[in-house]
């Protein structure tokens, strides 16, 4: 876990264990040391070692309360994993990730963004799994492996993160 302020707030759905293990395995058995894209200024880059799916970050409160009567109740998400993929970034970094596929998080995303005040770049929601961040160039050997492509999961709960660092608990 690190200790890192954000510009924004966010909320995420975390992937169940052992499967999150499987995927941190994976990345430090696969994903070579040189390859890895670290900076001293931020130690959340590098392995993603808190395997979870953002629903939306770029929440402007960091109020808990104003996303819960969005989140509570909004029912058990379903996930289904596709294929190692990977999105590159204008700046240094490319993006190794899984695919994610599931219309109750796409449901989850707008109705965040159509309720509260946030700041989001991008026309779509791509939801993925991040393994790690890599330099520029380095992560399409990996893209294509199947290796958990069709897996499903069911998430009860989710969870706010303030930009302070602050983590609030919700269940669907």
């Amino acid at each position: 876990m690190h200790n890192v302020k954000y510009d924004f707030s966010s909320c995420h759905v975390d992937v169940p264990n052992p499967l999150a293990e499987e995927i941190i395995k994976w990345g430090k058995e696969n994903v070579g040391d040189d390859d890895i894209y670290v900076t001293s200024h931020d130690p959340t880059f590098g392995r993603e070692d808190e395997i979870h799916i953002t629903i939306l970050y770029g929440i402007h409160t960091d109020d808990p309360e104003e996303i819960r009567p969005i989140l509570e109740n909004a029912g058990p998400v379903t996930i289904r994993l596709g294929k190692v993929d990977v999105f590159t970034n204008p700046f240094k970094f490319d993006v190794v990730m899984i695919e994610v596929i599931s219309e109750d998080l796409s449901r989850l995303h707008w109705q965040i963004r159509e309720r509260l005040p946030s700041t989001y770049k991008y026309d779509r929601y791509n939801p993925h799994v991040t393994i790690s961040y890599v330099k520029k160039g380095k992560g399409w050997r990996h893209r294509g492996i199947d290796l958990w492509e069709g897996r499903e999961f069911v998430c009860n709960y989710s969870i706010f993160s303030a930009k302070n660092g602050v983590k609030k608990v919700f269940p669907l």
